[in-house]
């Protein structure tokens, strides 16, 4: 007995509605578009004899690689003094900019000029830190140098680290996605041609 049409293609529309709900769930389960993550590093160093500021001007971030995530930022700086000192020397070094005059010091022991050193490190996540980073010109940087009591500086220098970590999405499709929806596709309208062969069959041989 041969099925009427309407029961053929009842089947068939309940046979794309189950391999459809499986590409589904396989679409749910997969992970999702994957962002590619990126790195923008800015670095400068100077040094120099006597020197009492050291600063420089860092480029804003490019808006059009992605979204930025954070900006770190890393400061080492070292100094000394010239001559040896009959008393106690306080070195202190300020810096500007990102740190917003963060200080830090260290005592330089009496008939001694050993290099002060000092490291200031940060991350910044801040929502409107990281958009002003996108529409600032530049971006400036500095530390200054003081000493109590006055002495003259020997050698000092400074390097001035900037990482933008920003993200990609990627709105193509993963090819894994692309490859399984041909697939299922293909398989759907496969077995849905075999279905009415084999019911064309069925029909010239009643």
């Amino acid at each position: 007995m041969r099925k009427s049409s309407w029961q053929s293609a009842l089947l068939d529309k309940r046979l794309a509605s189950y391999v459809l709900g499986v590409l589904a769930l396989f679409l749910v389960l997969s992970p999702g578009p994957a962002r590619a993550d990126g790195l923008v590093t800015q670095t400068f160093t100077d040094s120099g004899s006597g020197l009492t500021k050291i600063s420089t001007d860092f480029s804003s971030f490019n808006t059009a690689l992605g979204t930025l995530q954070s900006i770190s930022i890393t400061i080492d700086t070292s100094t000394s003094l010239a001559t040896p000192q009959s008393f106690f020397d306080t070195i202190s070094v300020i810096a500007n900019g990102q740190f917003q005059g963060v200080t830090q010091a260290c005592l330089i022991a009496a008939g001694s000029t050993i290099p002060c050193t000092i490291n200031f490190s940060t991350t910044d996540t801040n929502s409107s830190d990281l958009a002003s980073a996108g529409t600032l010109p530049d971006i400036p940087f500095s530390v200054q140098f003081n000493d109590s009591p006055s002495a003259a500086f020997g050698t000092s220098s400074a390097t001035f680290t900037l990482v933008y970590d920003y993200t990609t999405p990627r709105s193509a499709p993963e090819p894994g996605t692309s490859s399984l929806l041909l697939a299922g596709g293909g398989l759907l309208g496969l077995v849905i041609a075999m279905r009415k062969r084999v019911s064309l069959g069925h029909g010239q041989a009643t």
